[in-house]
């Protein structure tokens, strides 16, 4: 297996990797490749911490399934009964934006005016003042007069509730949901309803919670780094974490909300997440839509259930087979790194 991987790794110039394979709810293998710093020649390690991209959003979604069960968070209610701001679709007032549609990527709150905004502000690196936080960056991209608002960027032309549309900004909405419900700052949320429980000791939305000695740099290719950063719409993917951290929340996922006799969701939540909400087909690979998490379904019959995650100098991956329940987790740090191989790889060899 490892020969393979090296392979790959070498022939595909990847800068850093680490992989693990999950399985009869354990971290049953896992290995590291490359450099987590190129230029002090700082090897790859197992305990290396990643920045996972989009693979944050899962525990966004879970955190807000959390006050789900708490009976804080009704799914189906008008996102504006709980924010301080008002968030309306210019062309659709009249219909109600949900934490479901949030969930689901179906509430038509788009990117394209989020992709306007100038990197100086939505990037942070060492020493930089930081103009926005959650809330503020979120309220002037959404209220009429804000900095941000477009009412035709910020918004998709289709009715909110009928069509599945990826949206970063739409999960950065939904991690700040959960902030204004709980009355308390997002990452301390989920520090004590998720990290602490599972005992992910290595694993914060804050880079300054971290031993940054050990955090793997971003590459943008297989040489160059522009070095760590952070962004204040966090909750849509600046979540960093070790393998084995995120192991323990992936096998409590897959064991519908429990690890290791500690329960972080109801079992019959967990398994409202993995509903099937909305589907899609891009070519001959079918996507089926639950809440943030999503399958991928090929023509031989095989299900995954995960996420993905791709940011500068990250490449993230974390899915399970549905039928074996084998999981299986990639971190590169590098953009657009081809780890498609060796997933498939990992998955031959377990099943």
């Amino acid at each position: 297996m490892s020969d393979f991987i090296e392979e790959s790794v070498e022939s595909n110039e990847i800068t850093g990797l680490v992989c693990g394979v999950v399985k009869d709810g354990k971290l049953a293998w896992k290995k590291a490749y490359g450099y987590a710093d190129l230029e002090n020649e700082k090897e790859m390690k197992t305990d290396t911490i990643f920045l996972l991209a989009s693979v944050s959003k899962t525990v966004t979604a879970t955190a807000a399934m959390v006050l789900y069960d708490k009976g804080d968070l009704d799914l189906d209610a008008d996102i504006n009964d709980y924010l301080p701001f008002k968030v309306t679709h210019p062309k659709y007032s009249d219909t109600t934006i949900t934490a479901k549609m949030l969930l689901t990527h179906t509430s038509s709150i788009s990117d394209e005016s989020y992709n306007e905004i100038d990197d100086s502000i939505l990037y942070f690196r060492e020493g930089d003042e930081r103009e926005y936080n959650l809330g503020s960056l979120l309220e002037e991209y959404f209220k009429e007069d804000g900095e941000f608002y477009d009412p035709e960027l910020c918004f998709l032309k289709d009715k909110p509730g009928t069509k599945s549309d990826y949206s970063n900004v739409g999960i950065a909405l939904l991690g700040y949901l959960v902030e204004v419900i709980a009355k308390q700052p997002f990452d301390e949320f989920c520090d004590e309803n998720i990290f602490k429980p599972l005992g992910m000791e290595n694993t914060s939305w804050n880079l300054s919670d971290l031993d940054v000695d050990n955090v793997a740099l971003p590459y943008f290719d297989s040489e160059n780094t522009k070095g760590h950063y952070e962004c204040p719409d966090y909750p849509n993917g600046m979540l960093r974490s070790t393998l084995d951290d995120m192991a323990k929340f992936l096998i409590m996922f897959i064991q519908n909300g429990e690890y290791n006799g500690t329960r972080i969701l109801e079992e019959d939540t967990a398994k409202l997440m993995k509903e099937v909400h909305f589907e899609s087909k891009d070519g001959g690979e079918k996507s089926r839509t639950g809440l943030t998490w999503y399958y991928l379904d090929y023509p031989q019959g095989e299900s995954y259930l995960g996420h993905d995650g791709a940011e500068e100098g990250v490449t993230t991956k974390m899915f399970y087979n549905v039928e074996s329940e084998v999981g299986v987790l990639l971190f590169s740090n590098m953009s657009e790194a081809e780890v498609s191989d060796i997933e498939d790889h990992l998955y031959q060899q377990e099943e």
